[in-house]
């Protein structure tokens, strides 16, 4: 008999409680839509987050009727990119889109969790269209290169594709002696 065969009922109870609201509070997302960084409905103003890229996953989204009906995660940090599952297959079946197209139901991804410094709300960010995926990908180039979890600011840029302005979101990275240039012009007096 070990130690956690021996656990009393009211510790029992307050685990599943625990299990219970750990479950019913996920993340929220961060979103990019036209133009506009939000959480939930609300827009994100100027502020820095620091990205958790060596907790990035890549994986698969199933969706139905547009809401999430299925998942398949891995962590990007050691892992290749899993296969696309093998169901909805049959093309005939998916769903066709305005541009007359069928799409999909499963859709590529990349999950990135994000803090806010100020603060301290953690959020996450998918990127499935393929500028958040650029966005992203940037992120994790840095990460490789200088084993870090950098600061950003969400912030966007235009750019021109066929003929058309788009803007495509940025996570912009500020680099850290910045902010240690601030903290050097602080004289404080011992006593």
């Amino acid at each position: 008999m070990t130690a956690f065969d021996e656990l009393d009922t009211k510790t029992i109870d307050r685990l599943k409680r625990h299990a219970q609201e750990a479950q019913a509070t996920p993340l929220p997302f961060l979103n990019y839509e036209g133009s506009v960084w939000r959480i939930g409905g609300e827009q994100v103003t100027d502020s820095e987050w620091v990205v958790a890229t060596d907790m990035c996953a890549v994986g698969w989204t199933l969706f139905h009727d547009n809401q999430i009906a299925g998942e398949l995660y891995v962590s990007a940090l050691g892992n290749e990119k899993p296969p696309r599952p093998k169901t909805h297959t049959d093309k005939s079946l998916w769903k066709v889109s305005a541009g007359g197209w069928r799409s999909d139901p499963w859709s590529l991804q990349y999950s990135l969790p994000l803090r806010n410094e100020i603060s301290g709300q953690i959020v996450l960010f998918k990127a499935s269209k393929s500028a958040a995926k650029a966005a992203v990908g940037k992120l994790l180039e840095d990460f490789a290169d200088k084993r870090r979890r950098p600061r950003v600011v969400l912030t966007s840029t235009t750019v021109r594709r066929n003929g058309r302005d788009e803007i495509d979101p940025v996570f912009e990275i500020i680099e850290v002696r910045r902010r240690r240039r601030a903290l050097a012009g602080c004289h404080c007096r011992k006593e």
